[in-house]
């Protein structure tokens, strides 16, 4: 039996992901029995994406799950009770935890030394680059910290999942997490949200968004800078917003930008990706590093292309063709912006498109499943 487990989440948040990384089990599991624990909410974020399980052994439990915020004691307890309880209860011979943060490493441990004959697999996100930051010196937040989680749940018993060769490599360079420890699940596609509608850019109106939260550190305020100084200068270009605006930025720049009221539900979300041409994402290297970027996910799920600077991920992302424009820095990514009738151009976007359909095949349930089958076995 196949134990999953969300314990980080009480709401909607990574259910899109999570909903691919779950279908993807059910296919590796072959007809073995999968038990879905999560809060009630979560758990019906991601039944709505899930899709058709009648022909799966597939069954799920609500569990407590306290919000994140803060190293608690408390969640490690809740944690702990609940992967600790489940797996005694149904007998689990795996135990997949699609989100982890110190608590949940901690949690991964006791349930390793308790349950010897049981396999865990733990998925990283953000602890991987907090574990990066400026420790405490106070040693008492030293040893529950996220870089003393990693170490603890470094355990013959446990591996741990990153979700891109990129970030992997990284973690692997840096000493976070062991080589022979560490798998690699490329962030999954949702299958209800693929979209593979025709589309070419109008070369009268050529819509570029930022997608993601607008911030400093995202490179937002690099974005808005260039759609004012392009978008002035030619109007054939629209240049928006797709998602939440966070900070202060030069109210000249922020005009020249379609901005959304407030925060986008997913479905309206969705329909304003679908709507664009190009996804433009001026993303530093210090970004995305150590964690999976959801507007690049998005971008490749709508089959968008993207205008992006060389992070690591949209380097490899470029390995097997181009999926869009691939500057080396701001000056070659505004340069790229102002040739209109080449980002117009139907065959050259045409070829985009292909390209990054063939990368989305790969981060598909079906396909993922080869992958998770090998981790599960």
């Amino acid at each position: 039996m196949i134990l999953v487990v969300e314990p980080i989440f009480p709401n909607a948040h990574h259910a899109p992901g999570n909903a691919g990384k779950l279908r993807a089990i059910l296919l590796a599991a072959k007809g073995e029995p999968v038990v879905f624990a999560a809060h009630p909410l979560h758990r019906a974020a991601v039944h709505d994406l899930l899709g058709d399980v009648g022909s799966f052994r597939y069954s799920t439990i609500d569990i407590a799950v306290l919000p994140p915020g803060g190293i608690s004691v408390r969640r490690f307890i809740v944690q702990t009770r609940a992967l600790l309880g489940l797996t005694r209860r149904l007998d689990a011979r795996v135990v997949v935890v699609l989100g982890t943060a110190p608590e949940t490493l901690f949690a991964c441990r006791v349930l390793a030394m308790v349950r010897r004959n049981v396999r865990i697999i733990a998925v990283l996100h953000g602890n991987l680059d907090v574990a990066t930051h400026r420790r405490s010196r106070d040693p008492r937040r030293r040893w529950v910290d996220n870089r003393a989680s990693l170490a603890v749940a470094v355990h013959p018993a446990i591996q741990f999942v990153t979700l891109e060769r990129s970030i992997a490599r990284t973690a692997i360079a840096m000493g976070l997490v062991p080589a022979d420890r560490c798998l690699v699940w490329p962030h999954p596609i949702n299958e209800r949200e693929a979209c593979s509608e025709p589309h070419t850019p109008d070369p009268q109106h050529i819509r570029i968004a930022f997608v993601g939260l607008g911030k400093h550190a995202k490179g937002f305020g690099d974005f808005i800078r260039m759609a004012r100084l392009i978008g002035t200068a030619n109007d054939r270009y629209a240049f928006s917003l797709i998602g939440g605006l966070y900070g202060e930025f030069p109210p000249e720049d922020l005009a020249c930008v379609e901005i959304p009221d407030g925060f986008l539900e997913r479905e309206e979300f969705l329909r304003r990706l679908h709507a664009i041409d190009y996804v433009c994402l001026p993303l530093r290297d210090d970004t995305y590093t150590l964690t999976a970027s959801g507007a690049l996910i998005d971008s490749i799920a709508a089959l968008k292309p993207i205008i992006a600077l060389p992070t690591p991920a949209v380097r490899d992302l470029f390995e097997n063709g181009p999926v869009g424009y691939l500057c080396e820095d701001l000056t070659e990514m505004e340069a790229v912006l102002r040739n209109a009738d080449r980002l117009a151009d139907p065959d050259i976007y045409a070829e985009f498109r292909a390209n990054i359909e063939r990368e989305r095949t790969q981060r598909l349930p079906p396909a993922l499943a080869v992958t998770v089958g090998e981790a599960l076995r």
